[in-house]
């Protein structure tokens, strides 16, 4: 956005679209992981990130750099609900508490490494590379939900 002579106050309005987006869609989601939508939401998840990141930078607009921060907030709820849920429902008995710590450690240890390696990237770079890593991720996301018709 810095690119694009951005202000402050825009900077914090796309986050805060972002992170509003993905507060209040993790809440919509967090029921529907139970049910078959959960191989339809792990693929959404990836294919909703790929569609923000070269959106917002690819344009000027803010309208459509909004619409990116709501694909991205999208992406990042769809990728979460699932997680913490499929890590719930295969935590052996009485390890509930500590899978769940697990799950957002590595969680966050994931997003410091991706954040790490992509930091010395110019954003034009990172693009791709973010675009390759979530069709990686829809990739492994559909063949891992196949496995999951016998448990829903």
């Amino acid at each position: 956005m810095s690119d694009h002579d951005v202000n402050t106050a825009g900077v914090g309005l796309v986050l805060s679209v972002m992170w509003l987006t993905f507060s209040g869609l993790s809440t919509l989601l967090r029921n529907m992981v139970d049910s078959p939508h959960i191989r339809t939401i792990m693929i959404a998840a990836p294919l909703l990130i790929i569609a923000g990141f070269p959106l917002s930078y690819y344009n000027e607009n803010l309208f459509l750099v909004i619409l990116s921060s709501v694909l991205v907030g999208s992406g990042l709820a769809c990728s979460n609900a699932p997680s913490t849920q499929l890590v719930l429902r295969f935590a052996p008995k009485g390890m509930s508490a500590v899978s769940t710590s697990l799950d957002i450690t590595f969680a966050r240890l994931g997003g410091i490494a991706t954040v790490a390696i992509l930091a010395e990237m110019e954003f034009g770079y990172a693009v791709p590379a973010i675009c390759v890593s979530c069709l990686v991720a829809a990739f492994c996301a559909l063949t891992a939900s196949k496995g999951l018709a016998d448990y829903t």
